[in-house]
């Protein structure tokens, strides 16, 4: 099964950073301060003003994109998934909730082309999962 690092949210939030710092420098305030000036011409940018609403949108897109990378690591970390879509398996290993999080369900989870209904939920020994429906042939190995 595929091993999650601490490490892979890293790329997205090195890239959060890179957009804002650059995207931030050539904003309004820094444009009466002169820095944007600078940076459009290091970068050799051409700030057409008819395309400000589109570069808006890109950076927007871009941070949001970089946003979910991070949710979707976070969550798959702490609820143990573990995908194998060639394999047509979904392992759950060892899965935890936050502490003010009692349970949580996941419909439509996704695996390839297949789907789950999973809950997890806290109990006194930890968190048990339950499957609530899943489509065939995926099989769904669950170990706490």
């Amino acid at each position: 099964m595929t091993k999650l690092n601490r490490g892979d949210a890293s790329p997205a939030i090195a890239m959060i950073a890179m957009v804002t710092a650059v995207w931030g420098m050539i904003s309004g305030p820094m444009a009466e301060l002169g820095v944007r000036d600078v940076v459009v011409r290091l970068l050799g940018m051409d700030l057409v003003p008819a395309e400000r609403e589109g570069r808006i949108i890109i950076l927007y897109h871009s941070i949001a994109m970089a946003v979910v990378a991070i949710e979707v690591y976070m969550l798959t970390s702490l609820l143990g998934l573990r995908p194998e879509t060639d394999a047509h398996r979904l392992g759950v290993v060892r899965p935890a909730l936050p502490e003010s999080v009692d349970w949580l369900e996941l419909n439509g989870l996704r695996v390839g082309s297949l789907r789950a209904d999973l809950r997890f939920e806290r109990t006194r020994g930890g968190v048990a999962v339950q499957v609530r429906r899943k489509d065939r042939p995926l099989e769904i190995l669950v170990e706490l």
